[in-house]
């Protein structure tokens, strides 16, 4: 891709030969006017990505950023369930508790 001040301007079409060697190494054997077709098709195609990567992103300003977060204490959440090393599971809560919930 072609870069420009804001991102990219243009996505790099392939040459004809270039097209033509991808195909046939896939298999597709295709004859120049077939090429040339589709490389007018890829084209119009590509032009509309062009084209959103020339639009502005309009994201809104971060209020609030994220933060690391904390565990809460077991006072905070009884029924916590903590995994370690994400497989073994170091509490959890029994069935009948469960259903008073």
């Amino acid at each position: 891709m072609e870069s420009s001040k804001y991102g990219y301007e243009r996505i790099n079409r392939p040459t004809n030969e270039k097209f033509e060697s991808i195909c046939n190494k896939y298999g597709f054997h295709l004859t120049q006017k077939e090429v040339q077709e589709f490389q007018l098709l890829m084209d119009q195609q590509l032009t509309v990505f062009d084209e959103l990567y020339q639009m502005p992103d309009n994201l809104p300003l971060v209020k609030y950023p994220r933060t690391p977060g904390y565990y809460p204490s077991p006072e905070e959440n009884k029924l916590t369930i903590q995994v370690l090393s994400g497989l073994s599971v170091t509490q959890k809560p029994k069935l009948n508790e469960l259903e008073s919930i």
